[in-house]
C-alpha cells in the first residue's frame, strides 16, 4: 500500500474494526490509521494483533482478543469501549468459521448453528448510538460477500451470516440517518487474502480470479478504499447501500460459475 495515498483527513476520528488483523481487515485498520482515525482492532489471534500494532501509523491505537461468538468475551469489549472511548466508525468485519457444509449433509444434532455474527453488533448499537447521535456524525460499514448474493454449494450458513448482517445495517441507515449515521456493507468479490491463498490449490484460485471482468483477485487494499471513502465526511449523503467492490463479478458471476464446486 502506497503510504501517500490518504484520499480522506479523517483526523480526530476513532474506529472500531473487528476481523482487524489480518487480510481485509488489517488492511482497513493501517489505511483508516493513515486518514488519521485512531483505531481499536479486535480479533481472536494475539500474535497477529501485535503485528499489525508494529504497522499501524500514528498514536493512540489499541489492539484487543475477542472471540465475537462468546458472550463473555463481547462483555469484556464493551467494557473495554466504555474505557477507550465510544468509536465513531465501526467496520464489522466478522469472519465465520462456519465449515463449508451442503444443505443434505447438515445434521442439527452434531452440526449446531454457529451463533455470535449479530449479537455482537445488538449490543455495540445501543452503546455507540447515543454518543454519534450527539456527534452528529456515525458511520457503521459491514463487510458483506458476494457469495451471499449468489449462493455458493456449502455456503448456506455463511450466506444466511451476511445476509443477516447487511438487513441490519440497512435498517440501523433507516433509523439513523437523521442523526447525520449513515450506515453501510461493502461488498468485497475474491481477494487475495493469507486465507485464500492456503485454502484454495492453484488451479482453483485462478478459476476464482476468472469469474470477474479484470480476471485478477482483488488486494486487500482496494476493499479499504472503498471503506475510506465511505468513513469520509465525503460521503455523508450515502447510506443503506450494498456497495460492490467485485471487479465486475457481481455482473459476470452467474455467468461463469454454472454450478462449480
Amino acid at each position: 500500500m502506497n503510504s501517500n495515498q490518504n484520499f480522506y483527513n479523517l483526523s480526530g476520528k476513532t474506529a472500531l474494526v473487528t476481523g482487524g488483523s489480518r487480510g481485509i481487515g488489517k488492511a482497513i485498520s493501517i489505511q483508516l490509521a493513515r486518514c488519521g482515525v485512531k483505531i481499536l482492532s479486535v480479533a481472536r489471534n494475539r500474535e497477529d494483533l501485535d503485528a499489525l500494532t508494529q504497522e499501524l501509523p500514528g498514536a493512540g491505537h489499541s489492539v484487543h482478543t475477542c472471540d465475537l461468538s462468546n458472550i463473555q468475551e463481547i462483555e469484556f469489549l464493551e467494557k473495554k469501549i466504555k474505557i477507550w472511548g465510544i468509536p465513531d466508525i465501526v467496520v464489522a468485519n466478522f469472519y465465520s468459521r462456519t465449515e463449508p457444509k451442503k444443505l443434505n449433509e447438515y445434521d442439527l444434532k452434531t452440526n449446531p448453528l454457529p451463533n455470535g455474527s449479530i449479537e455482537y453488533l445488538l449490543r455495540l448499537i445501543p452503546l455507540c448510538i447515543q454518543t454519534q447521535r450527539e456527534k452528529g456524525f456515525g458511520r457503521w460499514i459491514a463487510i458483506g460477500s458476494l457469495i451471499a448474493e449468489f449462493a455458493g454449494p456449502g455456503q448456506a450458513w455463511y450466506s444466511i451470516e451476511k445476509k443477516t448482517i447487511e438487513s441490519l445495517f440497512l435498517t440501523l441507515a433507516l433509523e439513523e440517518g437523521r442523526y447525520g449515521i449513515t450506515a453501510n456493507v461493502v461488498i468485497p468479490g475474491f481477494v487475495e487474502t493469507p486465507g485464500t491463498k492456503t485454502n484454495y490449490s492453484k488451479e482453483k484460485y485462478s478459476d476464482l480470479e476468472s469469474l470477474n471482468l479484470l480476471g485478477r483477485a482483488a488486494r486487500p487494499e482496494e476493499i479499504a478504499y472503498a471503506v475510506e471513502f465511505l468513513a469520509s465526511p465525503n460521503a455523508s449523503y450515502i447510506t443503506g447501500i450494498k456497495l460492490p467492490v467485485t471487479g465486475g463479478a457481481h455482473i459476470n458471476w452467474p455467468l461463469r460459475n454454472k454450478n462449480k464446486g
